[in-house]
């Protein structure tokens, strides 16, 4: 029996889901713990897995495409499939459709060779254009740009299509030189935020101990950074008291936070300077965006320091307010 994979929701206000990329094609072999796609949302990009075992029977959307949620995108079988039955099935010309993405057309009986040799490849790469600084790319090639220098903004200038895959970073590193500082990494962005009066986050901090939820404030603080960040899986450390610790954030649920091995790479930086004398912090940037927390009166001082290759400017805002509208109301991140 066949078996619908759909596009699913992965946050409570999410209508639809940008297809990142597929990592199976049609007549693979699947198993249901398998990584298939990655999906885009207003706040993320996730690996979805496969949910069957089996083999890809169909791909229905397209790597770029906006796809409602509950919509179905692939078909996965229990036996391999009859490639040459579903490329047939799938050879049809596709015609934009401005109100509903690209839309397949069914041959009519009869057609023409002219209308054959006019198709359009099946395979081919779809353009996608550069959107309020956001750019389309694998969580595993963010993290591999990221540890190896590397901006990927420079694929988008260069024209190359999203989304960016590992593969595309051999080509970054062959880009010749912009000949600018204005986004290298001796750019450093620093951003500073300020809650209210009320130090909210002690509180939740309290509530989360006392229930059970979660009695460690390190792993909060990881949790709430990595979110606002809004790419998961996440690695994050956290320095308390002198002590480090790393956590890794498999998901938006705080329960899921734990302490990982201390050798492991991270993504963000947190340093919690709220039981210290210092009140500001400007000690330049790091490998990764680094966000110290201090007092500032009743309330908390916020600094977010990133070398300017790292994040864009919006990247760096979003983050930067994301993670101060957490720790003012930290019941948001619940909803």
């Amino acid at each position: 029996m066949p078996h619908e994979v759909i596009m699913p929701a992965l946050g409570m206000a999410q209508d639809t889901g940008l297809l990142v990329g597929w990592l199976k094609q049609p007549g693979e072999a699947v198993n249901a713990d398998d990584v298939l796609f990655e999906v885009e949302t207003d706040k993320s990009t996730m690996e979805v897995n496969a949910g069957f075992d089996g083999f890809i029977a169909k791909l229905l959307a397209e790597a770029g495409q906006e796809v409602p949620v509950g919509e179905t995108i692939a078909v996965i079988s229990a036996e391999q499939p009859d490639l040459a039955a579903v490329e047939e099935e799938s050879s049809g010309p596709i015609v934009p459709d401005k109100a509903a993405g690209n839309t397949r057309v069914e041959e009519a009986p009869g057609a023409s060779d002219g209308l054959k040799s006019a198709r359009l490849p099946e395979k081919a790469p779809i353009a996608i254009p550069k959107s309020e600084g956001k750019i389309l790319a694998s969580p595993k090639a963010r993290r591999l740009a990221g540890e190896m220098d590397l901006d990927l903004n420079r694929l988008v200038e260069a024209g190359h299509v999203q989304p960016f895959h590992v593969k595309d970073l051999e080509t970054l590193k062959t880009l010749p030189p912009t000949g600018t500082a204005a986004s290298g990494p001796h750019t450093v962005r620093r951003l500073v935020a300020e809650t209210g009066d009320d130090d909210a986050f002690a509180d939740f901090a309290g509530w989360a101990a006392t229930t059970g939820a979660c009695q460690d404030q390190g792993a909060l603080l990881a949790g709430f950074a990595a979110l606002s960040l809004g790419r998961l899986p996440a690695n994050v450390a956290v320095d308390r008291a002198g002590d480090r610790t790393i956590y890794a954030v498999p998901s938006t649920w705080l329960g899921q936070v734990a302490a990982a091995e201390s050798s492991k790479p991270f993504d963000l930086h947190v340093r919690d300077l709220r039981f210290t004398r210092i009140s500001s912090v400007d000690l330049g940037a790091e490998d990764c965006p680094t966000i110290s927390i201090s007092r500032a009166g009743r309330g908390l001082r916020l600094t977010l320091e990133i070398a300017g290759h790292r994040l864009t400017a919006e990247e760096a805002v979003n983050l930067l307010s994301n993670f101060a509208g957490r720790m003012e109301q930290p019941l948001r991140h619940l909803l």
